[in-house]
């Protein structure tokens, strides 16, 4: 265990000019600006970036399963993206068996005030397995093992 420990405050990241933080009000259930995460992982990562959408005001970003774990080490590493808390990791199974098993990690940028969630999709009939993240985000160890027993993911 590293023996030093940095408080990140949030919206520290932002400047002093930053403006206060604010619920937002009617949001719109699809559509609207992606968070600028976004952006940066489709310039640094390209092809890897399926899809970008906005649901309810929050970024979803489909990304290759290949190159998730590469993606994350970024997103946490990268100090214009400084994603350092990892909030959930989760799969939604859907009714319809021929729409791919979507495996979902919630990750949270303090110091800028972010949420972003990226997504896997497991198309039917492929192998049920995406890379972990636990070497980026210890909090990961529960949450990929109930992910494991839930979807056999």
């Amino acid at each position: 265990m590293s023996g030093s420990f940095a408080l990140v405050v949030a919206g520290s990241a932002l400047g002093a000019d930053a403006p206060a933080p604010a619920t937002q009000r009617d949001v719109p259930l699809t559509g609207g600006d992606p968070n600028s995460s976004a952006a940066a992982l489709a310039r640094q990562f390209g092809d890897a970036v399926k899809r970008v959408h906005v649901v309810r005001g929050e970024t979803n970003v489909i990304v290759a399963g290949d190159r998730l774990l590469e993606i994350v080490r970024w997103l946490h590493a990268e100090p214009s993206q400084r994603y350092e808390y990892l909030s959930d990791v989760t799969a939604v199974e859907f009714r319809d068996a021929e729409q791919p098993i979507e495996v979902v990690w919630h990750l949270r940028s303090i110091a800028y005030r972010r949420f972003l969630r990226l997504k896997v999709e497991l198309p039917t009939g492929t192998a049920l397995e995406v890379p972990s993240v636990f070497e980026v985000y210890k909090s990961a160890d529960w949450l990929e093992r109930e992910c494991y027993d839930m979807f056999g993911v």
